[in-house]
């Protein structure tokens, strides 16, 4: 269903590449510029979303189970080249961002997200990637010396100070 509704929604963004913004007003070129950024930004926090599962599904520890293994890659970054063509270091860039802002699981153990907040603001579109990983960054240098109650105030803090939807990042 989910991939159906993609390949659908990727048939009808091909068709916007033929539509020159120089005939727009004023007023709809803001309106589209801020509509594609607020589109971007889902497709962004999907695509680390799916990094961060296709890594945690290919761990090493998992072995000829791991996801990575079984289509005949090294490793979860391996996979995920192969599938997007992306570069190794993007597909790292993906995947350390969507593990460090969601719950992951190893050997059976559930890892809390280390920046929940920001992983809810991101996925809802409200927050870009790129701010996210500024404030991820911020809050990770800082947090040998926070207790984590003043980290996570410091992080909503942040998350709601961010650059707003249909804004600059």
């Amino acid at each position: 269903m989910v991939l159906a509704v993609l390949e659908q929604t990727q048939a009808l963004w091909a068709g916007l590449g033929t539509v020159s913004p120089d005939r727009f007003t004023d007023d709809d070129l803001l309106g589209v510029l801020g509509a594609f950024e607020g589109v971007g930004r889902l497709v962004d926090a999907g695509r680390v979303a799916l990094a961060a599962t296709v890594e945690e599904r290919s761990g090493r520890w998992l072995g000829r189970d791991s996801l990575a293994a079984k289509r005949g890659c090294t490793s979860g970054i391996d996979l995920i080249t192969r599938v997007t063509r992306i570069s190794g270091r993007e597909a790292k860039r993906r995947s350390a961002l969507g593990l460090r802002m969601r719950d992951t699981q190893h050997v059976g153990t559930i890892i809390p997200a280390l920046f929940p907040t920001v992983g809810a603001a991101v996925a809802s579109g409200l927050l870009g990637v790129d701010a996210a990983e500024v404030i991820m960054s911020g809050l990770a240098e800082i947090s040998p010396r926070v207790a984590p109650d003043d980290l996570a105030a410091a992080e909503r803090a942040l998350v709601g100070a961010g650059p707003r939807r249909g804004g600059a990042e």
